[in-house]
């Protein structure tokens, strides 16, 4: 998970134009949740939310992101449509597995809530993990800290657990390994928020660990070659073919780094590694540092 500025796609129009399909639908919902209280296990209000399903949110969505996942970095457009997805859940929220209603209904066509998403990481599905049948995905999911849940009057009276790729910066709290595992970053706070991401997203599912360390290890093949290049220019400054190695090298490295290439964030932290010491980088990665 990375970084997105939601701000550099202006939002769909049908979401946000006055008399358009967003602002009618919500109108719709507001006469249809009129009296709903929150927290009822049960509810008799069915509704159709379709306009966060439009083309231009769809073509927003792509563009934004990249054709990757808000949550994985996987591209999923290799090998499966494009989920849209829901960050504050718009039918029901999943506690203690149970559903309780409604949901963020008020925001099923609020384009800050919306996100692209992989089907593994939208929808509650079993994986394998650490040797354990393990049921991982996002779903209904949307767990707070302690305190009331916002309200369709705009009040925002809650903590989410959960981190947005557009409003946090999943660095801060997210540590990626070389083999493609990922942990909670050891600082003074947000450690509730890594874990519940990692474990509601399913971020530590083994397809997506694979392929996130395969990526890493193909690159040690570049920080190899720059490292030893680094090292004989040290000693020899004259070898402009040497020169020319180590650019092209670091050149492909900050490349995979970009926010548009799979798996950016972990890459990205490997990169900031290997280039504040090239030297020690491999010894710290066969000490298991990192």
């Amino acid at each position: 998970m990375i970084f997105v500025d939601r701000s550099t796609v202006a939002p769909p129009k049908d979401l946000v134009a006055a008399g358009g399909i967003g602002e009618k639908e919500n109108t719709r919902a507001r006469a249809a949740f009129q009296g709903v209280l929150p927290g009822d296990k049960q509810s008799s209000v069915k509704f159709n939310f379709v306009a966060y399903k439009s083309v231009s949110v769809r073509a927003a969505l792509e563009t934004l992101f990249g054709s990757k996942c808000a949550y994985c970095e996987s591209s999923y457009a290799e090998v499966q449509p494009m989920e849209i997805e829901h960050w504050r859940p718009k039918n029901a929220i999943a506690e203690d597995g149970k559903l309780t209603f409604p949901g963020y209904w008020w925001l099923a066509a609020t384009w800050e809530n919306l996100l692209p998403s992989c089907i593994d990481c939208n929808r509650e599905r079993s994986h394998r993990i650490n040797g354990r049948l393990t049921k991982a995905g996002k779903a209904c999911k949307f767990p707070v800290a302690a305190g009331q849940r916002s309200t369709p009057d705009g009040s925002i009276c809650e903590s989410p657990l959960l981190l947005n790729p557009c409003h946090d910066q999943p660095s801060e709290f997210l540590e990626f390994r070389v083999d493609g595992t990922v942990i909670p970053k050891a600082r003074p706070e947000g450690t509730d928020r890594a874990t519940a991401s990692i474990e509601v997203y399913g971020l530590i599912r083994p397809g997506l660990v694979k392929a996130r360390g395969g990526l890493i290890k193909a690159l040690l093949a570049d920080m190899g070659i720059a490292a030893t290049c680094l090292l004989e220019l040290a000693q020899d400054q004259s070898s402009d073919f040497k020169r020319d190695l180590t650019s092209k090298a670091l050149a492909k490295l900050e490349s995979a780094s970009t926010p548009s290439e799979k798996y950016a964030c972990a890459v990205r932290q490997m990169v900031q590694e290997f280039r504040s010491d090239p030297f020690r980088f491999f010894d710290r990665v066969a000490a298991g540092e990192l």
